[in-house]
């Protein structure tokens, strides 16, 4: 099965159903999310999330840019290393199913700066909520929220951070970048 991004920044094997073919048949990445059912599809959404965590972290590595009103923006990769999906109902798929992942987390340039680790809880559909930890060399960052996996990005609350990220407040939106990554953008300010 193919795995499913989502396009909030996280490739994310959550089950979510990649029907929307580009231009020559092929599956477009583009998420037509409905809850997690498969391994496939729970990493597809966890990838989403882990995404985020990794683009938060990559942002700032790469570069971060304080805007007049005092919010810090960083641009961070990540891409799925492994995952693991428990069917909870057996019944392939449904409320209540656990996908867990982790993700590499790289600036926009390509280099490695940490890793991202969470979980999704298939909640009705189309919702997962999703909890990631994103940890790097100088710190680490909590994401989590419930996210509609029929939406083109995810966008995350930032729930807090160590080191660099401490008392962290702000969001992280999720992308798909292709290349079974995704692009995340952290927004914050402490």
């Amino acid at each position: 099965m193919p795995v499913a991004q989502v396009n909030a920044g996280i490739s994310l094997n959550c089950a979510w159903f990649r029907d929307a073919p580009d231009d020559e048949g092929n599956d477009a990445g583009l998420p037509s999310c409905h809850s997690i059912t498969k391994e496939a599809d729970v990493k597809t959404k966890v990838m989403l999330a882990l995404s985020l965590v990794a683009a938060t972290g990559v942002v700032y590595a790469t570069g971060s840019s304080a805007s007049g009103s005092g919010w810090t923006v960083e641009r961070y990769y990540t891409a799925e290393t492994w995952n693991s999906f428990a069917d909870i109902g057996g019944n392939g798929g449904g409320p209540g199913d656990v996908y867990t992942s982790q993700q590499t987390l790289k600036t926009v340039a390509g280099n490695a700066v940490g890793v991202v680790n969470g979980y999704g809880v298939n909640l009705h559909k189309p919702y997962v909520f999703f909890h990631w930890t994103a940890t790097l060399g100088d710190g680490s960052l909590t994401l989590e929220g419930a996210i509609d996996l029929q939406t083109a990005a995810a966008t995350y609350a930032i729930e807090g951070g160590t080191g660099r990220y401490a008392a962290a407040r702000g969001t992280v939106t999720l992308t798909d970048a292709g290349k079974n990554r995704s692009l995340a953008i952290v927004r914050y300010r402490q």
